[in-house]
């Protein structure tokens, strides 16, 4: 139903925007829409003047029109806006109007003749009711993240980040990451889901989660993470990460057999047979007992730093030692990579050697052929073994020379004289720094240098 008003105007004055007219104009409102009217009071003939309407809604209305007629006696100029003219009626098409939205109507008019003329208006309008829906568009983004390279057996951590990018609330959004074949969750090591219940989200709220995870072999992996709400897209994601798997071997080689405190040479080989470099790692020189470092090639405490080794690359390292005693060392080498530790071993027999000193002293020296008595000389004969290892049958001959006759003997063993000649029986083991001593008597026969034999 459409309401009209009426505003008049015979005399008034110019009113400001919504303002209500408090003299020389008319009004007309009601609970819809109010209009007042206001204009010049006085002009001279054939003079062009203003009149002014203001409509204001009380409430929100539609089609709002207001119409006014040309009196007798005055011609309409034009107005702003611009009036549809009929004849001597004019009309104003407003549209739809807010709430106290004001709408100015300026009119000039031009008066023709004398007199007093009366100018009205009235709007029409109808009441309007408003329902306002607002449409969103809920939009979720996935990202994630792994590292680029792992090692077998080793944890490694994947990140997830979700993303609500829409312009509405997404509910319920759940991230799930299922992982490939041979990679699994360390938190459970039968399990290869990881769920993240995000719940909803308004917009542009972000939430991010980490796992850990395992690859039982070597290869490449990729997985996929996916995203999805009640009333979202399905957002995916995926990752990659290379596995490898650290292998390595050690060597240790040296010499076989050595004499005792004599030099024997080690080298010890590490070799990345695996598919990795391996970074910052040691190698440890580790003398068994009886055995004595004398040079290790440069390591701190015997032991090597090495900053890096490639696949199929290899680093190696030299020692030398020696041992004081006889018998079998040990000589080992150890390096642990990427928790994963190996030794080498080798074995060295070290072994003496006999070294007889043969010392003989006489006393007296020279022999007195004409002294009474004769005079007897005694020869001490000592036998040492200065070596490392034992010496066994050792047998004394002494061969005396024309000059000298061979009396009787004694000492370690027993002994025969026959003619120039003293021999001893054997000794059947002289053990290292173990001596053995003979004596022998003789007589001078003839002046002479003479040299004895043993």
């Amino acid at each position: 139903m459409a309401l009209s008003l009426v505003a008049c105007l015979v005399a008034g004055s110019a009113i400001a925007d919504c303002a209500p007219i408090t003299q020389n104009g008319s009004a007309a409102c009601t609970s819809l829409v109010g209009i007042q009217y206001a204009g010049t009071t006085e002009v001279s003939l054939n003079e062009q003047f203003s009149s002014q309407m203001i409509v204001t809604p009380n409430q929100d209305v539609a089609e709002v029109t207001v119409k006014s007629s040309v009196p007798e006696g005055l011609t309409y100029v034009s107005s702003n806006p611009a009036a549809q003219v009929n004849g001597t009626s004019l009309t104003w098409t407003l549209g739809d109007l807010d709430a106290f939205q004001c709408q100015n109507i300026e009119i000039t008019w031009q008066a023709n003749q004398e007199g007093t003329f009366k100018q009205c208006a009235y709007v029409i309008a109808y009441p309007r009711t408003c329902f306002v829906v607002k449409a969103t568009n809920p939009r979720i983004e996935v990202e994630k993240t792994a590292p680029e390279t792992a090692l077998v057996d080793q944890p490694f951590t994947y990140t997830v980040t979700i993303k609500n990018v829409g312009s509405g609330l997404a509910k319920n959004v759940v991230v799930t990451d299922t992982l490939p074949e041979g990679v699994s969750l360390v938190s459970d090591p039968e399990a290869r889901t990881f769920t993240m219940t995000a719940g909803d989200m308004i917009p542009g709220c972000v939430k991010t989660a980490s796992f850990q995870a395992v690859a039982k072999d070597r290869g490449t992996y990729c997985n996929k993470v996916t995203a999805k709400g009640d009333n979202t897209n399905q957002a995916e994601a995926q990752a990659c990460t290379k596995v490898f798997k650290p292998q390595f071997e050690i060597y240790k080689s040296g010499t076989e057999s050595q004499l005792v405190n004599k030099k024997a040479n080690y080298t010890i080989t590490v070799v990345n047979t695996g598919d990795t470099t391996f970074e910052n790692f040691t190698v440890s020189e580790q003398p068994g007992a009886n055995l004595q470092v004398l040079d290790a090639n440069g390591a701190q405490g015997n032991t090597w730093t090495v900053p890096s080794l490639g696949p199929g690359q290899k680093v190696e390292f030299s020692v030398v030692a020696t041992s004081p005693v006889v018998g079998e060392t040990t000589n080992c080498a150890t390096t642990t990579i990427d928790g994963v530790t190996k030794q080498a071993c080798c074995n060295t027999k070290w072994y003496g050697q006999a070294a007889l000193l043969i010392e003989m002293v006489d006393d007296p020296d020279p022999i007195q052929l004409d002294a009474e008595p004769a005079e007897e000389v005694t020869y001490t004969i000592t036998v040492t073994n200065q070596g490392t290892a034992d010496d066994s049958n050792i047998t004394m001959k002494v061969v005396f020379p024309a000059e000298i006759t061979p009396i009787s003997c004694g000492g370690a063993t027993n002994g025969t004289v026959t003619g120039k000649e003293v021999t001893f029986e054997t000794v059947p083991v002289l053990v290292p720094k173990q001596a053995v001593t003979w004596t022998i008597k003789a007589k001078g026969e003839a002046v002479g240098d003479a040299r004895i034999k043993s």
